[in-house]
Formats: C-alpha cells, structure tokens, sequence
C-alpha cells in the first residue's frame, strides 16, 4: 500500500499516518481488563522505528515521528447514564449472509 501511495502523491506532497503504539503505553487500563489484548497489539501495529525503516524502504524522504501520549479524564458516572440511554433503545443488527442482508 505505501508503494502505492508514494506512487501517486505529488511531488512535494505530505503522507500523514495516526497510530497507536502499544510498545510504548503498556500501563493503558484497557490491558488490565484484557492483558491479552497488549499481546495482540504488539503483532498488529509495527513500532514507529519500524514504520519509519519502511517509509524510507519505500522512497519517502524526511520522514519524522511526532509522538502524542493522549490521556482523557472522563467522569464515569456519566459515560454510564449515556451508555445506560444507549442501551435501552431498540438495537438493529445487520448481518450480512451470502449477499443477504438480515435485520434482527
């Protein structure tokens, strides 16, 4: 995919790529509710270096990594109550089977 994108982006052009990096946010809460999921992370998304290594691989020129740690407090009780309203309206699933779409 990047040799495409290095392919067809003008001369001069700029490639920009948000991911996440578990190497570096082993502490999130999420992995101590599902410590499995740090594991699945580290297969799945390479490190900046790695990213980097590739881009240049690849033909980009300059390429820098800006790092951005993003912490969100958030008051519980109120995700609550919007999840508690979400959850009490009707839900519709669409499942897909065979070029049929179902809806249940």
């Amino acid at each position: 995919m990047l040799r495409a994108v290095f392919r067809v982006l003008r001369r001069g052009g700029r490639v920009v790529l948000r991911n996440l990096s578990p190497q570096e946010c082993a502490d999130w809460l999420y992995y101590a509710y599902f410590p499995e999921a740090h594991a699945i992370d580290l297969a799945d998304f390479w490190p900046p270096e790695a990213v980097v290594a590739v881009l240049e691989a690849t033909g980009f020129v300059a390429v820098t990594v800006e790092r951005q740690h993003l912490r969100y407090a958030q008051n519980l009780r109120v995700w609550l109550d919007t999840v508690a309203g979400v959850l009490s309206q009707p839900v519709h699933i669409c499942v897909k089977d065979r070029g049929l779409a179902w809806l249940i």
